[in-house]
């Protein structure tokens, strides 16, 4: 489920999850890679539609302490030895084990970020994920391929762009 930026119209999409590399793409469709491009993404195939198992074992993939450690690490010595000009580093954390509305959830996103791509999905195995952002990372129509340069932050008493802004421009 997702609704793009500046928009009202609600999307659902429904199908089934396929592991592909962004080359074996043939055709438009919803697509999620992972922060790594030695691992398959996952595209929806939406010609392909059946019925679920409930399985209770799904769980979210966590970062623990251990794991974000030896992540941050890598990502230092990237900076250090200048293979890296800017990395980004997240980590998933566990949330309340409060029941929570997903829908309702969504739908105040919506409200709350009406200049942002709000999204909602769920992929077996790897839990569901919701998120909001004013950021189109990329979008193709196979034959050109558009992104939007977002990075860096100004603030609000900020006039103008500093070299460190200008430089994050120019990577992205």
């Amino acid at each position: 489920i997702y609704r793009y930026t500046g928009e009202k119209k609600i999307h659902v999409k429904t199908g089934i999850w396929e592991r592909k590399f962004i080359g074996e793409i043939k055709e438009k469709c919803f697509f999620i890679q992972p922060f790594s491009d030695t691992q398959k993404g996952f595209a929806l195939n939406e010609s392909i539609i059946k019925k679920v198992r409930n399985d209770k074992s799904i769980i979210p993939i966590l970062s623990d302490r251990k794991k974000y450690i030896a992540n941050f690490r890598y990502f230092h010595s990237q900076l250090v030895s200048g293979k890296a000009d800017k990395l980004v580093l997240s980590k998933v954390k566990k949330g309340s084990t409060e029941k929570i509305n997903i829908g309702k959830t969504f739908f105040i996103l919506c409200k709350n970020y009406p200049k942002a791509t709000v999204t909602l999905y769920f992929i077996p195995r790897h839990g569901i994920w919701m998120g909001a952002t004013p950021e189109l990372l990329l979008s193709s129509d196979l034959k050109n391929t558009f992104s939007m340069s977002l990075a860096g932050t100004m603030a609000p008493d900020q006039k103008f762009w500093t070299g460190k802004e200008e430089t994050e421009q120019q990577m992205v």
